[in-house]
């Protein structure tokens, strides 16, 4: 459970987890899946726990249960203590903790009153958690009182709402007035701070009769923030405070254009309806066609609609016409698109619109696997923008692609050997070399391969490029390097025994080990300077001993020197490696990978790159959680487990890794094996690689990675790779780092319906 920035998730987690029943209901209705009554220490926490010196002495199984976010098997394991034992401070504080996650905020209040003189260190925590459990249950003075000393909107919102609960009318106008003016001022997430704080006063005045103020913020609403949650029956309510001034046709047009944009089809064609016949043809196919574009469906109709709205001319012609084309193309009509975005740049030429058709117009040969088109294609682009162009450096490296693809070697060798000049970030060096290699190894010239190669394992050691390179040498029948070096031989450092601070050892023993990485945050300076000059050590050690590991990992990517993960972890520098490719979760973690054939290194790969082991993260495409799952999938995949499916649950741990895993262990048995396939169609869908599969069969892995298309997925795939061979050479040398097969799977037959 995490603290102040995350709360809103854990309330409507705890509001999710009481619809399951009472606290002594099955284990399943938190989400979870069953895991062994007894929740063993994994070895490595142990050792981290011993490495830190702390006393771990167990409270009880509760306390891991808590740990596992089990929390109504811990609910029911705290009230089978003796009287005695559930009396601790810190016993009451994690009760009180797990019946707010289970939405029994009156039990959560009774447990928290009067506890800070007993607990004083967790005086602050147990404050914030008192007014979050009392703006549920009551008693509404201790919310307001708690929210009201604040100066955030968010904050003063939920006094608002605290008073309004407790029947303080003019009060709970007064505080949402604040609220609504705090949102004013604040630079992050303004507009749904204020769409809250708005529509909290449009509530309180609904309640007070006053229909004029209810009118204001309602219509500020509806039109401003369409899409947004406290936005929701806006126009029921509306209709009720002011039935005779219902929006005007501009400003139904205005939702209509919010509401496409977050692809809701339906909702825009209400809008658009009520507008009436004050809408231009044009605007009307327009907003219906994006709406589709938007929702990523049934693009053939989006294009159509998008076609005839640029026919009509007014304020989107060029654009409709340049998304028309990108309709076309992800409905799979690519000749047709490339004859739209040539149109589009003849007829448009001196707008941004056509400088970026004529590059996709090359792109879509190149994804085609049309490789003498698209060189060509590439040519025409470069030669007309030359180096002024937005997208020359793209360009110019997908050209050289295309004629390594196509076998111009020579030609695509010198270009992969000046993008590698000319860049000075390691990691994109090692790519173009690697790819000069290959180029120069298709050329002829076996020595500068074989020379290039050995460059690329030595400065990119355990990279996607640096495996690629040891295949291509294999392939050469040339000697193989060592895939690292070994580390510096150290003097023999002692021991170090790290003190956890008392607030951060307790929330960490009753099992709330978010709350203690919170915790132990705001201590890191201090510890830093205790441990100089190991402070960094001091702190990876010290998050080490907690479960969860999001902010052990930022921490390890601050200390990280190339130097020491250049080479294999010493007794000396082990620790930064630990730190830096964590193994949180590690009990689910290991029974994800028993259940579903996965093995650890590539689940943990595929957490660091997706979330950065963070558990309450949501991505601008909605993916949740550790693995990232996106709402659609997550539903597919609780069906096929026989799970019921809440979307609240996939900020559970246990939940999440659970079923990102079996939807991993599916993808990677579709595409026969192949980790850079299976991590590419984790990332941007199996439908879309299969695509590429199908243009690009015959090429080496290498250059099919190179010729992903999606910068993002492409840096992806090498990532990912990277991430399995550090995780296996940290567990068991060089002899555990999978090899990277240059020939892709043959003869794959990916299901059409695989989602």
């Amino acid at each position: 459970m995490r603290a102040v920035r995350t709360i809103a998730v854990c309330a409507l987690l705890a509001a999710a987890c009481a619809k399951n029943g009472p606290a002594g209901a099955s284990a399943a209705a938190d989400g979870a899946p069953m895991l062994a009554r007894g929740v063993p220490q994994t070895a490595a926490r142990a050792q981290a726990l011993s490495d830190a010196g702390i006393d771990d002495t167990p409270l009880g199984e509760w306390a891991e249960l808590v740990r596992m976010h089990r929390y109504r098997d811990a609910a029911r394991a705290i009230d089978g203590l003796s009287e005695k034992e559930r009396a601790r401070p810190e016993v009451r504080f994690a009760r009180a903790r797990v019946a707010a996650a289970v939405s029994d905020h009156e039990r959560a209040v009774r447990e928290l009153t009067g506890l800070e003189e007993k607990l004083p260190v967790l005086s602050r925590e147990i404050e914030r958690a008192r007014a979050e459990s009392a703006l549920e249950a009551g008693p509404y003075d201790v919310a307001v009182t708690y929210y009201g000393q604040k100066s955030d909107a968010e904050s003063l919102t939920r006094a608002a709402l605290a008073l309004m609960r407790a029947g303080q009318l003019e009060k709970a106008r007064a505080a949402a007035d604040k609220a609504v003016s705090a949102a004013h001022r604040q630079k992050k997430n303004a507009t749904e701070r204020e769409a809250e704080a708005r529509s909290q006063r449009a509530l309180i005045a609904e309640k007070r009769g006053d229909k004029t103020g209810a009118e204001t913020d309602l219509r500020w609403l509806a039109v401003n923030a369409p899409t947004l949650a406290g936005s929701e029956g806006v126009d029921e309510r509306l209709a009720k405070v002011a039935p005779k001034r219902t929006l005007t046709a501009k400003e139904r047009y205005a939702r209509a254009l919010a509401l496409a944009d977050e692809g809701r089809v339906e909702q825009t064609e209400r809008e658009l309806t009520l507008a009436g016949n004050k809408l231009k043809q044009a605007e009307i196919l327009h907003a219906k066609g994006w709406a589709l574009y938007s929702a990523r469906h049934d693009y053939e109709k989006a294009a159509e609609l998008l076609e005839r709205a640029s026919e009509l001319g007014g304020e989107h012609t060029v654009s409709d016409a340049f998304y028309a084309a990108r309709s076309r193309s992800r409905a799979g009509q690519d000749d047709r698109a490339i004859k739209m975005y040539e149109k589009l740049a003849r007829r448009f030429p001196k707008t941004s619109w056509a400088e970026n058709a004529l590059y996709l117009a090359a792109r879509l040969h190149y994804i085609g696997g049309k490789w003498n088109e698209a060189s060509a294609a590439y040519g025409r682009y470069l030669g007309k923008y030359g180096r002024k162009g937005r997208f020359v450096k793209t360009a110019t490296y997908e050209q050289a692609v295309a004629w390594l693809a196509a076998g111009r070697n020579a030609q695509a060798a010198k270009v992969f050997g000046r993008l590698a000049d000319a860049d000075d970030r390691d990691r994109y060096q090692a790519r173009y070399r690697e790819l000069e290699g290959a180029a120069l190894a298709g050329a002829g010239q076996k020595d500068r391969a074989i020379k290039t190669f050995n460059k690329v394992i030595d400065e990119a050691p355990l990279s996607f490029s640096a495996l690629a390179s040891v295949a291509r040498l294999s392939e050469l029948k040339a000697s193989v390097p060592p895939l690292i070096e070994p580390g510096k031989a150290a003097a023999q450092r002692a021991p170090l025994s790290v003190e956890l601070p008392p607030k951060v050892k307790i929330l960490h023993n009753v099992g709330l080990d978010h709350d203690a990485e919170d915790a132990l945050e705001g201590y890191e300076t201090s510890i830093q300077k205790r441990y100089a000059p190991r402070g960094e050590e001091a702190l990876c050690r010290a998050y080490g001993v907690l479960s969860s590991a999001g902010r052990r990992y930022r921490v390890g990517q601050r200390a990280a020197r190339w130097a020491e993960l250049s080479e294999a972890p010493s007794s000396s520098s082990r620790w930064l490696w630990e730190c830096i490719y964590p193994r949180p979760y590690e009990s689910l973690v290991k029974e994800a990978g028993n259940e579903y054939k996965l093995p650890s290194e590539l689940v943990y790969a595929i957490m660091r790159q997706e979330s950065a082991f963070r558990p309450e993260v949501v991505s601008p495409a909605k993916a949740v959680g550790l693995m990232q799952l996106i709402p659609p999938t997550a539903r597919r995949v609780a069906e096929e487990l026989n799970m019921s499916y809440d979307p609240l649950s996939l900020y559970s741990p246990p939940v999440n890794i659970r079923m990102g895993s079996y939807y991993l262990s599916k993808v990677l048995g579709s595409f026969g094996g192949s980790v850079p396939l299976a991590a590419a169609a984790y990332n941007a869908g199996p439908t879309t690689v299969a695509r590429w599969l199908d243009s690009g069969k015959k090429l080496p892995v290498d250059v099919w990675v190179a010729r992903i298309p999606y910068g993002e997925t492409r840096g992806y795939v090498n990532r990912v790779v990277g991430n399995v061979a550090r995780y296996a050479y940290l567990s068991g040398g060089e002899g555990a780092v999978p090899k990277l097969a240059l020939v892709l799977p043959q003869d794959l037959s990916v299901p059409s319906d695989l989602y």
